[in-house]
């Protein structure tokens, strides 16, 4: 039987994968010269070529993956079972191995979308494509489970405005609307799932007697 004290650590390691989050892309585009967090895609940072591109996959992007798929594992004991729950839980775990895959199959420098590119920069880019999909699906999906779980109507609520978020955010950039700011419509949808996952991680928390 598990401990309290692994209980509670595991129950945080959703805000713990947002702190990293924050940490790693913050102090990466500082390092990296001319990077900016606007106009930059996140995965820039490691692109191939980039002079911390290795230090930033490995330790940044690979632990940011793996802290965020340990929230989703301890998640799953919170929630009743069902198909819907356990669709829904790997859906939204493609976040966390978003991050896994960019730290192990770094994109060509300045990710480009077409044109001469590689094999790496290929499974990126539809890997990041499913990702974008299927995460907002799975955040719907788990809207009734954690309802029942006694989540509350704040977790509903901050449910509902990250998929609006990530639709709204994914339809202005394939539209581009704003195609000068690439990098800051995915920051304002990936701030927004963070502030998801850390509701998640302070909930089953304070689940923990």
């Amino acid at each position: 039987m598990k401990s309290k004290t692994t209980l509670k650590m595991t129950a945080l390691s959703g805000v713990l994968a947002t702190a990293m989050t924050l940490v790693v892309v913050v102090v990466a585009g500082l390092a990296e010269p001319d990077y900016s967090h606007s106009q930059d895609m996140i995965s820039e940072l490691n692109a191939s070529g980039m002079p911390y591109a290795a230090l930033i996959g490995y330790v940044g992007f690979l632990p940011i993956g793996l802290v965020s798929l340990l929230f989703v594992w301890r998640l799953r004991g919170d929630i009743p079972g069902s198909i819907r729950a356990a669709i829904g839980l790997v859906f939204i775990a493609c976040m966390g191995i978003d991050w896994i895959v960019t730290a192990l199959v770094p994109c060509d420098l300045g990710c480009p979308v077409e044109g001469d590119i590689s094999l790496a920069q290929k499974i990126h880019l539809i890997w990041g494509f499913l990702t974008v999909l299927l995460v907002p699906v799975g955040v719907g999906l788990l809207v009734k489970p954690l309802r029942q779980a006694g989540f509350g109507r704040v977790v509903t609520i901050l449910s509902m405005f990250s998929i609006a978020t990530s639709v709204v955010t994914f339809m202005l950039m394939v539209l581009q609307v704003f195609p000068e700011v690439p990098g800051l419509m995915q920051r304002m949808n990936l701030a927004v799932f963070l502030a998801y996952l850390s509701l998640l991680s302070v909930k089953v928390y304070a689940r923990v007697s």
